[in-house]
């Protein structure tokens, strides 16, 4: 991986030339000309420089969301050719998007290699990248909780529907209500996980509550589900989860309710390529099976 992303990643994480400086053992002068190449190289600023302090721009944060997928790529692509060269134990790479998809898929990977010697890769992508990274075979099968346009090689599946409820924080005033109204969200922000360079997000959540007639105050986005989690716990806005976490107290502080009109579904989707390995396929069979008796 060329040395110029090596630096940027680091700096990136850490907003701090001389922190990268030290962690490679060059100047701090070395890191700040190599970004600098790469800045020219690629067209555009990646990062806001001061004098005691570095700041990504908005163009730097997106090529940081892209890039970092870029290093994660090539280091599992070593890794998996380390492992193939060592042992001959299959392997398949499995991308979600949010702990949602890793609930469902959890006791159903354990129960596929209760009958096949298999190792799991795990990558955590948006749903723009899990496509992607089905599409160039970087990814094996991908899951997701929402459908994308059909693309020519991929096949896209929804396995499985959940009604949305509304998250609130036990000390807001709507979290007494045992059913909610729309008309009760109207003055408050949504909040909801995505990460930066996925629009899909945002774009789903504006036409699902123009559809239904819902309004809110303002939209909130939150880069993982544990910040909206704590978001929420502390009533600084409301989102929406699949109902099958009512299930389970995963947050005691947030109270799950329904609405008197429905706020869409929660879909469980699958992205597989047209064209996949045979234990790829053997694998999403026995999970679409598993979801068809339920």
């Amino acid at each position: 991986m060329d040395d110029k992303l090596k630096y940027f990643l680091y700096a990136a994480q850490n907003l701090s030339f001389t922190k990268t400086a030290a962690h490679f053992f060059i100047s701090t002068t070395a890191v700040s000309k190599a970004i600098a190449n790469l800045e020219e190289k690629i067209g555009f600023p990646l990062f806001k420089r001061r004098y005691n302090s570095l700041e990504l721009t908005q163009a730097g944060r997106n090529f940081y969301e892209n890039a970092r997928f870029i290093a994660l790529d090539y280091e599992n692509a070593i890794k998996s050719g380390q492992h193939l060269y060592k042992d001959s134990q299959p392997q398949l790479t499995i991308g979600f998007s949010s702990l949602y998809e890793s609930w469902l898929l959890t006791p159903l990977l354990n129960e596929f290699r209760q009958h096949h010697k298999i190792t799991f890769n795990f990558t955590q992508r948006s749903i723009e990248q899990l496509a992607q990274g089905v599409s160039h075979n970087i990814i094996d099968l991908a899951y997701s909780f929402g459908n994308l346009p059909p693309l020519p090689n991929l096949e896209i599946t929804t396995l499985h529907q959940s009604n949305y409820l509304v998250g609130i924080s036990c000390t807001s005033s709507l979290s007494h209500a045992k059913v909610l109204d729309p008309s009760a969200l109207q003055n408050q922000t949504c909040g909801y996980y995505s990460q930066p360079t996925s629009l899909n997000a945002k774009r789903w959540l504006n036409a699902k509550a123009q559809a239904s007639g819902y309004l809110f105050k303002s939209f909130k986005q939150y880069e993982t589900l544990p910040a909206l989690l704590l978001a929420v716990a502390t009533d600084q806005c409301f989102a929406f989860f699949p109902d099958f976490w009512d299930k389970q107290p995963f947050f005691p502080e947030i109270k799950l309710r329904p609405t008197t009109q429905p706020f869409d579904s929660y879909k469980f989707v699958e992205f597989k390529k047209r064209q996949s390995s045979e234990l790829c396929t053997l694998l999403s069979s026995a999970i679409k099976k598993a979801f068809a008796n339920k």
